[in-house]
Protein backbone atom coordinates (compact mmCIF):
# COMPACT_ATOMS: atom_id res chain seq x y z
CA UNK A 1 0.00 0.00 0.00
CA UNK A 2 1.15 3.67 -0.95
CA UNK A 3 1.82 5.84 1.64
CA UNK A 4 -1.02 8.01 2.40
CA UNK A 5 -0.59 11.77 0.93
CA UNK A 6 0.70 14.60 3.55
CA UNK A 7 -2.60 16.69 4.06
CA UNK A 8 -0.38 19.38 4.91
CA UNK A 9 2.32 19.16 1.79
CA UNK A 10 -0.08 20.60 -0.61
CA UNK A 11 1.14 23.24 -3.22
CA UNK A 12 1.21 26.61 -1.60
CA UNK A 13 -2.52 27.30 -3.08
CA UNK A 14 -4.29 23.92 -1.64
CA UNK A 15 -2.01 24.71 1.69
CA UNK A 16 -3.70 28.27 1.86
CA UNK A 17 -7.21 26.65 1.25
CA UNK A 18 -6.86 24.18 3.90
CA UNK A 19 -5.29 26.31 6.79
CA UNK A 20 -8.39 28.87 6.45
CA UNK A 21 -11.37 26.59 6.33
CA UNK A 22 -9.50 24.54 9.38
CA UNK A 23 -8.49 27.00 11.38
CA UNK A 24 -11.62 29.14 10.54
CA UNK A 25 -13.88 26.32 11.50
CA UNK A 26 -12.21 25.65 14.67
CA UNK A 27 -12.48 29.20 15.88
CA UNK A 28 -16.65 28.85 15.04
CA UNK A 29 -17.04 25.81 17.18
CA UNK A 30 -14.62 26.46 19.24
CA UNK A 31 -17.01 26.11 22.55
CA UNK A 32 -18.70 23.02 20.99
CA UNK A 33 -15.58 21.25 20.41
CA UNK A 34 -14.04 22.58 23.53
CA UNK A 35 -11.06 24.29 22.06
CA UNK A 36 -9.34 27.24 24.30
CA UNK A 37 -9.49 29.96 21.79
CA UNK A 38 -6.46 32.01 24.27
CA UNK A 39 -3.31 30.32 24.15
CA UNK A 40 -4.48 27.62 21.26
CA UNK A 41 -6.58 29.29 18.57
CA UNK A 42 -4.97 32.50 18.90
CA UNK A 43 -1.67 30.94 18.08
CA UNK A 44 -2.74 29.46 14.93
CA UNK A 45 -4.61 32.31 14.10
CA UNK A 46 -1.60 34.29 14.61
CA UNK A 47 1.13 32.12 12.44
CA UNK A 48 -1.61 31.79 9.95
CA UNK A 49 -1.66 35.41 9.60
CA UNK A 50 1.68 35.90 8.90
CA UNK A 51 1.67 32.97 6.37
CA UNK A 52 -1.44 35.05 4.48
CA UNK A 53 0.50 38.30 4.24
CA UNK A 54 3.88 36.91 3.19
CA UNK A 55 2.25 34.23 1.14
CA UNK A 56 0.49 37.18 -0.81
CA UNK A 57 3.77 38.77 -1.37
CA UNK A 58 5.55 35.85 -2.45
CA UNK A 59 3.34 34.32 -4.83
CA UNK A 60 3.13 37.44 -7.57
CA UNK A 61 6.44 35.74 -9.02
CA UNK A 62 7.20 39.33 -11.09
CA UNK A 63 7.81 41.70 -8.08
CA UNK A 64 8.54 38.86 -4.96
CA UNK A 65 12.33 38.44 -4.53
CA UNK A 66 13.89 35.54 -3.10
CA UNK A 67 13.95 37.28 0.41
CA UNK A 68 9.46 36.76 0.22
CA UNK A 69 9.59 33.32 -1.18
CA UNK A 70 12.06 32.42 1.68
CA UNK A 71 10.12 34.47 4.69
CA UNK A 72 6.96 32.58 2.75
CA UNK A 73 8.47 29.50 3.49
CA UNK A 74 9.43 29.90 7.09
CA UNK A 75 6.01 30.93 7.59
CA UNK A 76 4.35 27.56 5.90
CA UNK A 77 7.18 25.35 7.78
CA UNK A 78 6.27 26.87 11.46
CA UNK A 79 2.09 27.07 10.53
CA UNK A 80 2.33 23.18 9.16
CA UNK A 81 3.83 22.58 12.45
CA UNK A 82 1.66 24.17 14.48
CA UNK A 83 -1.49 22.39 12.67
CA UNK A 84 -0.75 19.00 12.72
CA UNK A 85 -0.13 19.26 16.72
CA UNK A 86 -3.32 21.03 16.54
CA UNK A 87 -4.97 18.58 14.41
CA UNK A 88 -4.08 15.44 15.85
CA UNK A 89 -5.21 16.90 19.65
CA UNK A 90 -7.90 19.06 19.03
CA UNK A 91 -9.50 17.59 15.72
CA UNK A 92 -8.39 14.03 15.74
CA UNK A 93 -8.10 12.92 19.36
CA UNK A 94 -11.42 14.99 20.17
CA UNK A 95 -14.21 12.33 20.85
CA UNK A 96 -16.80 15.32 20.55
CA UNK A 97 -16.10 15.38 16.74
CA UNK A 98 -17.58 12.90 14.44
CA UNK A 99 -16.77 11.90 10.70
CA UNK A 100 -18.96 15.15 9.35
CA UNK A 101 -17.29 17.59 11.50
CA UNK A 102 -13.54 16.64 10.78
CA UNK A 103 -14.58 16.89 7.42
CA UNK A 104 -15.91 20.31 7.76
CA UNK A 105 -12.37 21.39 8.61
CA UNK A 106 -11.42 20.25 5.90
CA UNK A 107 -8.79 17.15 6.54
CA UNK A 108 -10.09 13.67 6.13
CA UNK A 109 -11.99 11.62 8.46
CA UNK A 110 -9.83 8.75 9.52
CA UNK A 111 -11.22 5.39 8.84
CA UNK A 112 -12.89 4.13 12.43
CA UNK A 113 -16.18 6.58 12.64
CA UNK A 114 -16.75 8.57 15.83
CA UNK A 115 -19.62 9.03 17.56
CA UNK A 116 -20.81 12.13 19.61
CA UNK A 117 -20.80 11.83 22.55
CA UNK A 118 -24.87 12.29 24.15
CA UNK A 119 -26.33 11.78 28.02
CA UNK A 120 -23.74 9.42 30.17
CA UNK A 121 -25.79 6.16 30.33
CA UNK A 122 -24.80 5.53 33.98
CA UNK A 123 -24.73 7.02 37.06
CA UNK A 124 -21.75 7.58 39.76
CA UNK A 125 -21.60 5.29 42.50
CA UNK A 126 -19.66 6.97 45.55
CA UNK A 127 -17.68 5.22 48.48
CA UNK A 128 -17.80 8.82 50.92
CA UNK A 129 -15.82 8.64 54.31
CA UNK A 130 -15.20 12.02 56.89
CA UNK A 131 -12.26 13.72 55.43
CA UNK A 132 -9.60 16.52 57.14
CA UNK A 133 -12.11 19.10 59.55
CA UNK A 134 -15.59 19.23 58.74
CA UNK A 135 -14.97 17.73 54.68
CA UNK A 136 -16.31 14.35 53.65
CA UNK A 137 -14.28 12.41 51.06
CA UNK A 138 -16.28 10.70 47.96
CA UNK A 139 -14.43 8.28 46.02
CA UNK A 140 -16.60 7.87 42.50
CA UNK A 141 -16.64 5.20 40.45
CA UNK A 142 -19.01 3.95 37.42
CA UNK A 143 -21.19 0.69 38.18
CA UNK A 144 -19.53 -2.64 38.17
CA UNK A 145 -19.05 -4.28 34.22
CA UNK A 146 -18.63 -0.37 32.39
CA UNK A 147 -15.58 0.80 30.79
CA UNK A 148 -14.34 4.39 32.12
CA UNK A 149 -11.21 6.40 31.66
CA UNK A 150 -9.18 4.82 34.41
CA UNK A 151 -10.43 2.11 36.87
CA UNK A 152 -13.94 2.33 36.61
CA UNK A 153 -13.59 6.23 36.69
CA UNK A 154 -15.60 8.74 34.63
CA UNK A 155 -17.61 7.37 31.47
CA UNK A 156 -15.36 8.37 28.17
CA UNK A 157 -16.50 12.05 27.09
CA UNK A 158 -17.41 12.95 31.00
CA UNK A 159 -15.59 15.99 32.02
CA UNK A 160 -16.77 16.55 35.69
CA UNK A 161 -19.25 14.99 38.44
CA UNK A 162 -21.68 17.33 39.78
CA UNK A 163 -22.77 17.03 43.25
CA UNK A 164 -26.31 18.52 44.64
CA UNK A 165 -25.58 19.00 48.63
CA UNK A 166 -28.18 19.30 51.35
CA UNK A 167 -27.48 20.07 54.95
CA UNK A 168 -30.33 19.22 57.25
CA UNK A 169 -30.14 22.53 59.51
CA UNK A 170 -32.51 23.14 62.14
CA UNK A 171 -35.77 24.71 61.89
CA UNK A 172 -37.03 27.77 63.61
CA UNK A 173 -38.75 27.06 67.00
CA UNK A 174 -42.38 26.39 66.11
CA UNK A 175 -43.26 26.80 70.44
CA UNK A 176 -43.71 22.35 70.53
CA UNK A 177 -40.12 22.66 72.30
CA UNK A 178 -38.66 20.31 69.85
CA UNK A 179 -36.18 20.76 67.64
CA UNK A 180 -36.93 19.88 64.21
CA UNK A 181 -34.94 19.57 61.31
CA UNK A 182 -35.35 20.55 57.52
CA UNK A 183 -35.77 17.07 55.32
CA UNK A 184 -34.02 17.02 52.26
CA UNK A 185 -36.23 17.28 49.19
CA UNK A 186 -37.25 14.41 47.29
CA UNK A 187 -35.03 16.20 43.38
CA UNK A 188 -31.55 16.68 43.88
CA UNK A 189 -32.60 19.55 41.37
CA UNK A 190 -34.20 21.19 44.16
CA UNK A 191 -31.02 21.07 47.19
CA UNK A 192 -29.64 24.69 46.75
CA UNK A 193 -26.13 23.80 46.92
CA UNK A 194 -23.99 22.02 43.70
CA UNK A 195 -20.12 21.72 43.65
CA UNK A 196 -18.57 20.14 40.61
CA UNK A 197 -15.17 17.92 40.50
CA UNK A 198 -12.76 16.53 38.13
CA UNK A 199 -10.79 14.29 40.13
CA UNK A 200 -11.50 11.07 42.36
CA UNK A 201 -11.77 11.17 45.66
CA UNK A 202 -13.92 14.36 45.70
CA UNK A 203 -13.89 16.31 48.59
CA UNK A 204 -17.23 18.18 49.78
CA UNK A 205 -16.52 20.78 52.79
CA UNK A 206 -18.62 21.52 55.56
CA UNK A 207 -18.04 24.78 57.92
CA UNK A 208 -17.65 24.27 61.88
CA UNK A 209 -21.24 25.30 62.17
CA UNK A 210 -22.96 22.27 60.27
CA UNK A 211 -20.56 19.97 61.99
CA UNK A 212 -22.62 16.92 63.28
CA UNK A 213 -25.83 17.60 61.18
CA UNK A 214 -27.08 15.31 58.66
CA UNK A 215 -26.37 16.01 55.12
CA UNK A 216 -27.22 14.23 52.38
CA UNK A 217 -25.49 14.32 48.84
CA UNK A 218 -26.59 12.54 44.90
CA UNK A 219 -23.63 13.20 42.15
CA UNK A 220 -24.06 12.74 38.34
CA UNK A 221 -21.97 12.85 35.40
CA UNK A 222 -21.38 15.79 32.90
CA UNK A 223 -19.72 15.75 30.04
CA UNK A 224 -17.31 18.05 28.14
CA UNK A 225 -20.12 19.51 26.52
CA UNK A 226 -22.69 20.16 29.87
CA UNK A 227 -25.07 17.10 28.75
CA UNK A 228 -25.84 16.41 32.60
CA UNK A 229 -26.65 12.88 33.41
CA UNK A 230 -29.44 11.60 35.56
CA UNK A 231 -28.55 11.79 39.42
CA UNK A 232 -27.74 9.12 41.28
CA UNK A 233 -30.06 8.05 44.69
CA UNK A 234 -29.30 10.42 47.17
CA UNK A 235 -26.68 8.97 50.19
CA UNK A 236 -26.98 10.49 53.38
CA UNK A 237 -24.31 11.11 56.29
CA UNK A 238 -23.53 12.95 59.51
CA UNK A 239 -21.29 15.80 59.06
CA UNK A 240 -18.07 15.42 60.72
Amino acid sequence: MGKAKDQFGGTDAEFDTLEVQLIGRATVKAADWMIPIIGVLAVGQGLLDDWTAKYAIAKKKTAASTTDRDNKDIARVKLTKWSRKFAKKYIYDNDLLDDADVASTGLKPHKTTKTKVGKPATVPVNVYSAGNANNVKGAYRQQPGTDGVSKRGKPEGVKTIEYAIFVAVALPDDGSGVIKYAKAPVNPDKFGRFDSKTKTPAVLEFTPEESGLMGSFASRWVTATSIKGDWSSIQTFRIP
